[in-house]
């Protein structure tokens, strides 16, 4: 079996010790893809990427696999889908070369932290300079902060998301995840979604106030959705990292540690053997 995993930093395995220059051997995707006893995994997560990300990445690996004569049955998809407000765009061949950095950096990825200096934030300052990767962390925020400033996309970021709405990420996402959805259902192969947060789902389907949104969600297979287990106080939703919380995992400045990536594979693949 050849196992495809898409997602943010959760999947991709940050903070974990392995995880440069990753993709993680330890995270969650390729724990559950040994459970699957996969001959090979292709793990195709970046942090700090969008849903249209991970839909575009999913579909080029797994077309290049039905190119190289993999048969659907032999592939399985699983993604972990992340914050709505996370977009990306094309750029102009040449420019922002300094944002090389990234992978498939070609792609801009803009969120509504990157028109700050998150090692100056609220939820930055919180931390203790003890925890795990707390240096490699502050050095990571400074850094992409003064690229990104050198670069003009401060000053994208701060006009982007002063004016655009956050029902237009909410249909972008949605976009995104019915295009895929479609795409592994027309080619018959097996998936589930999961996602990083609570925020995740309760954007894309809860609220109802637009008639647009509204419309693209009834496309949504709600059934091919995995949810963790747990009691959330403000939501019915649970994704990795609420269920990391809840249950006291040890964490890194900001991701759950080896400990929890092992025990929401479990979880996943107990789920997965049911489906498969």
């Amino acid at each position: 079996m050849l196992v495809i995993s898409g997602g943010d930093s959760f999947t991709f395995g940050a903070e974990l010790p392995d995880d440069h220059p990753g993709p993680s051997e330890l995270c969650w995707a390729n724990l559950v893809s040994k459970k699957l006893d996969a001959h090979m995994h292709i793990n195709t997560a970046s942090s700090g990427r969008s849903n249209s990300f991970i839909t575009r990445r999913i579909l080029y690996a797994v077309n290049r696999a039905l190119e190289n004569g993999y048969l659907p049955e032999n592939i399985f998809v699983q993604v972990m889908w992340t914050f709505v407000a996370r977009r990306e765009f094309k750029l102009i061949n040449g420019t922002l070369n300094d944002l090389m950095y990234k992978r498939d950096s070609e792609w801009l990825a803009l969120d509504p932290y990157c028109a700050t200096n998150e090692s100056k934030s609220e939820w930055f300052k919180e931390i203790h300079p003890d925890t795990p990767n707390y240096a490699s962390t502050k050095f990571s925020l400074e850094n992409k902060y003064n690229i990104y400033k050198g670069a003009g996309v401060v000053d994208l970021g701060k006009a982007w998301y002063n004016i655009v709405s956050d029902e237009d990420d909410v249909y972008t996402s949605l976009k995104d995840i019915f295009a895929l959805q479609n795409f592994l259902k027309i080619h018959d192969i097996n998936h589930i979604f999961a996602y990083t947060g609570y925020h995740v789902p309760k954007q894309l389907f809860e609220d109802e106030t637009n008639k647009y949104v509204t419309s693209l969600r009834k496309t949504i297979d709600q059934d091919s959705w995995y949810h963790f287990p747990g009691d959330w106080p403000t939501s019915k939703y649970i994704g990795f990292n609420d269920w990391g919380l809840i249950n006291n995992y040890e964490y890194a400045t900001s991701h759950p540690l080896e400990k929890a990536h092992e025990d929401a594979a479990e979880i996943i693949y107990e789920h997965i053997e049911k489906i498969l």
